[in-house]
């Protein structure tokens, strides 16, 4: 149960209607995200959208363009832990543009064929 309330709140908070709340969302990630690994900076320049969603979807496959630092010290946060509950049940955000939205962080779960929203991402997850 706590683990689907931290990908629900993650998720929210990547979806607020605040900005400031959006804004301080990825800043975290993205902060997260630099600590843990030694990122190639002109080509992660413009691209934070995408730097979040493969640091928080465990795909940073490329050694070229983000190596991993040692695991001497984790870093604790909510945003390490979703990272950690995406990976065990094989969820992932999407890149989602269609004609009806524009979304890098989408989400869809495996028993609904919608993808989810505000109203719906706490009942889903």
């Amino acid at each position: 149960m706590q683990q689907a309330l931290q990908v629900a709140h993650a998720w929210q908070m990547l979806h607020s209607k605040n900005p400031a709340i959006v804004a301080v969302a990825k800043a975290q990630v993205c902060q997260i995200a630099r600590k843990r690994y030694r990122l190639i900076k002109y080509h992660w320049t413009g691209r934070g959208d995408e730097l979040i969603r493969y640091f928080l979807n465990s795909e940073f496959a490329s050694p070229s363009h983000a190596t991993a630092h040692r695991r001497s010290g984790n870093v604790a946060s909510l945003w390490v832990d979703v990272q950690r509950v995406l990976k065990v049940h094989h969820l992932t955000f999407h890149d989602r543009a269609d004609e009806s939205c524009q979304d890098p962080f989408s989400l869809r779960v495996p028993h609904h064929t919608h993808w989810l929203y505000h109203k719906s991402v706490l009942r889903h997850v």
